[in-house]
């Protein structure tokens, strides 16, 4: 929204007089603590209208654009210009950092927070002031809850904190003559002269399928008609059996005639 610039000294967040708008999301650093990263607007108007001066504050604490310890007064800022039609014109997305850990607490001692802030999409219009999306990227710290691969063959760790991260993938091979594989018991098959060279590659890229992640086989052939036939295999065999039990009995009959 199109507004005049505050009167009231630096940018302050627990003065509102000296600030437009404000918004404010949290970060994670890098062992998964959580920061509340805060943007104070000021409007530049009338001294320099469509021109908004963008203040960065993270646990409160005012930070320059290159990441160093602000002085309130003297806090360097974002410049974001708009032109006549209300559209941003400012480059983005904008980088702060690296913010030092201990310039947030003295006792905190974890890699630097670098944060870019993408403000694409952002608009002067004469309207009340609004966030419409706000969304951020990091991850607290989480446990291990589960491993799901998915049709690509690839492995992933899913935490309880919403995040998950690849392991590896699941590698196939094919030969040109499955036939020819040797087998050599308790469902393994090795690599024949006859089945040719082993061919590598990963699910579901060229000829090779795809991975069905915790699905069970189910029969390729009809259970039903099986059962007949194996019937009537059984009922072959008894006749079968019968037929040469009859013939051994005649066969010693013959042999014991004297």
């Amino acid at each position: 929204s199109s507004q005049t610039s505050p009167t009231t000294g630096p940018v302050h967040p627990t003065v509102p007089e000296s600030y437009n708008h404000s918004t404010s999301l949290t970060v994670y650093d890098s062992q998964g603590n959580s920061h509340i990263a805060s943007t104070y607007y000021v409007s530049q108007s009338p001294g320099t209208t469509n021109t908004w001066s963008a203040y960065l504050f993270v646990d409160g604490k005012p930070i320059n654009v290159d990441g160093s310890a602000a002085t309130l007064g003297s806090q360097s800022s974002v410049t974001m210009s708009f032109d006549t039609a209300g559209k941003l014109l400012t480059p983005m997305p904008i980088a702060y950092g690296p913010i030092a850990s201990t310039t947030l607490d003295p006792n905190l001692n974890v890699d630097p927070i670098n944060l870019t802030f993408d403000f694409t999409g952002t608009t002067q219009y004469s309207s009340v002031f609004s966030v419409n999306t706000l969304a951020q990227n990091g991850f607290p710290s989480g446990n291990l809850v589960g491993i799901n691969i998915d049709n690509s063959g690839i492995a992933y760790a899913n935490y309880s904190n919403g995040k998950s991260q690849p392991l590896g993938q699941v590698a196939l091979a094919r030969f040109a003559n499955p036939q020819g594989l040797a087998k050599l018991g308790d469902t393994t098959w090795a690599q024949s002269a006859n089945s040719g060279e082993r061919i590598d590659g990963v699910p579901g890229t060229g000829s090779f399928g795809k991975i069905q992640s915790g699905s069970v086989e189910a029969s390729n052939v009809d259970l039903s008609a099986q059962l007949v036939q194996l019937i009537i295999g059984q009922q072959a065999y008894q006749a079968n059996a019968q037929s040469i039990t009859t013939e051994k009995n005649i066969t010693d009959t013959i042999l014991n005639i004297r």
